[in-house]
């Protein structure tokens, strides 16, 4: 019995001291801290819907109807843009526009200033009388100008394009080509954007296209913009009779995404 007694005082020290251990330590040493680290997900893609309509009725019956779509997204050292545009117009019931244009552009940066660009286009217009063109342009690009409210690069490269043109044979030429674009954000709501693509033909320098894009964009809401954008289109070579130039003014309603 005695034997038993003392088994029974040692236990109950033993856990005296046990109990009395665990509140000094505290509620810190009982669960250790452990970090999770959760990786972060690519930025998601941002973008703006655009419509614009112009109705005029006087000496000249006039309607131009215009749909923009553009997309973008970047994923570390890669930039992506995607974009679409419908154009339709009449003149006294005469069809003057229908054109539809869209293009996906990708590029790599190499360092800060330098990155490489592949851009795909795809065409199709009907007062041209072009049924379908396709380009597929890669180049080497130069940010010339960097900084938190300005942008400005070149891009000289090559173009492989494919036209399927009405009475004429379907070609496929191969095009020296220069783009240049900018931006410039020149305050908290409005932001100036302009682009520009060059290409001629080595061989038969008679042979070349400008497209020519600029326009100012304005923030009325988070979601809501007003636009306005001139447009400019040169072909040299075209089939007689038909426009070798193309030009307007386009004023449109947003909505970003």
């Amino acid at each position: 019995m005695k034997r038993i007694k003392q088994i029974l005082f040692l236990s109950s020290f033993s856990l005296g001291l046990t109990l009395f251990g665990q509140d000094e330590a505290g509620p810190e040493a009982a669960a250790p801290d452990v970090t999770v680290e959760v990786a972060q997900r690519p930025d998601p893609w941002t973008g703006r819907f655009d419509v614009g309509y112009t109705w005029q009725s006087g000496r000249t019956d006039k309607s131009e109807l215009s749909l923009r779509a553009q997309g973008d997204r970047r994923v570390g050292i890669h930039e992506y843009r995607a974009l679409a545009e419908f154009l339709y117009g009449e003149v006294d019931g005469t069809r003057n526009a229908q054109r539809f244009t869209s293009t996906f552009r990708w590029r790599a940066d190499l360092s800060e200033r330098l990155f490489t660009q592949a851009l795909t286009l795809y065409e199709s217009d009907r007062v041209r009388e072009i049924r379908n063109r396709v380009e597929q342009n890669v180049g080497l690009g130069y940010r010339f100008v960097k900084t938190d409210t300005m942008e400005a690069s070149i891009v000289p490269g090559f173009t492989l394009q494919y036209t399927d043109e009405t009475g004429v044979d379907d070609r496929w030429d191969y095009l020296a080509s220069a783009f240049q674009d900018f931006r410039w954000r020149f305050s908290e709501a409005y932001r100036f954007e302009q682009d520009v693509a060059f290409l001629i033909d080595p061989s038969e320098t008679d042979d070349f296209i400008v497209r020519f894009n600029a326009g100012v964009i304005g923030t009325l809401t988070e979601s809501i913009n007003l636009s306005i954008r001139y447009q400019y289109l040169y072909e040299n070579e075209t089939r007689p009779g038909l426009e070798k130039t193309d030009q307007r003014i386009i004023a449109s309603i947003g909505y970003a995404f």
